[in-house]
């Protein structure tokens, strides 16, 4: 499981994705098989939420409002 936010060129859907298991595919992978097509650029988030279960969304929820 990725959890990231991803900014994409659209272009990444014209090539075949990654196989990683079965009929499983890496988009990861895919991402960093493009490299020498189109330039990867990282961003490092200083706050990230993450969200692994229904009860996580009302955390992450309180943890918002607190901001504002």
């Amino acid at each position: 499981m990725a959890t990231g936010a991803y900014v994409l060129n659209t272009d990444i859907f014209d090539v075949s994705g990654v196989e990683i298991a079965g009929k499983e595919y890496g988009l990861p992978q895919t991402i960093l098989l493009q490299k020498d097509v189109h330039p990867i650029k990282v961003v490092k988030m200083k706050k990230w939420i993450p969200l692994n279960s229904p009860g996580d969304i009302q955390s992450a929820e309180l943890q918002l409002k607190k901001k504002h």
